[in-house]
C-alpha cells in the first residue's frame, strides 16, 4: 500500500508550535545537523529577499519509530501521539527552529561546540545577517527571534531608534 501524500502551506508559526510540542523529530537514519554559521545566515537572507528555500517532507508516523529526542540545539519534549519524522528539509528546519527558539526552549546536552552559532542577529545598518556576542552587537542590531511577534519587533526598534538617537513620535 503507498503512503498517502498531502501537501500543505504550513505557517512558520505552527511550525514552531510543532516544534515546542516535540511532534517534529528526526529520524535516526537522518545525519547529524552539518551547516556551518554561514549556511545558516545565508537562509535567512534568502528568506528576508523572498527567495524560495524549498519544501519540508514529513513522514507522519503512529508507530514508534527510532527517533531523536533533540533537533539541532534543543531538547524535544515528550509528545503523546503520532510524530512528524522530518524526512527532506532537516537543515533548514534546525536552523529555523534552533535559532527562533534557542532563547526559550530547554537546549540538549549534545555536544555543541558552537553554541554562538543558534544567536543570529539581523543588523539593520548594513542588511545582514550576522553572528554577535550579546556584548559586542552593534546598536542597529536585533535578535532575530526578537522579531517573531509584535511586542519583539517594537522593542527592538524602539531599543535601535533610542540607541542611535532618532525620535520615536509621541
Amino acid at each position: 500500500e503507498a503512503p498517502e501524500i498531502t501537501p500543505q502551506v504550513l505557517h512558520l508559526r505552527d511550525l514552531l508550535k510543532w516544534v515546542r510540542q516535540g511532534r517534529v523529530r528526526v529520524p535516526n537514519f537522518q545525519r547529524d545537523f552539518t551547516w556551518d554559521r554561514g549556511r545558516m545566515l545565508d537562509l535567512f537572507d534568502s528568506i528576508r529577499r523572498q527567495y524560495p528555500i524549498g519544501t519540508l517532507l514529513f513522514w507522519e508516523s503512529a508507530i514508534a519509530r527510532p527517533m531523536s529526542p533533540i533537533l539541532g540545539p534543543l531538547s524535544l519534549p515528550e509528545f503523546q501521539g503520532g510524530k512528524l519524522l522530518i524526512m527532506d528539509g532537516q537543515q533548514r528546519l534546525t536552523t529555523l527552529a534552533g535559532v527562533l527558539l534557542f532563547d526559550e526552549m530547554e537546549h540538549s546536552s549534545g555536544e555543541d561546540r558552537d553554541p554562538k552559532r543558534w544567536q543570529v542577529w539581523y543588523d539593520a545598518a548594513s542588511d545582514n545577517f550576522s553572528h554577535f556576542d550579546n556584548d559586542d552587537s552593534p546598536p542597529s542590531a536585533v535578535k532575530v527571534s526578537e522579531l517573531m511577534g509584535t511586542k519583539g519587533l517594537y522593542s527592538a526598534a524602539q531599543r535601535i531608534m533610542t540607541a542611535t538617537g532618532i525620535a520615536a513620535d509621541p
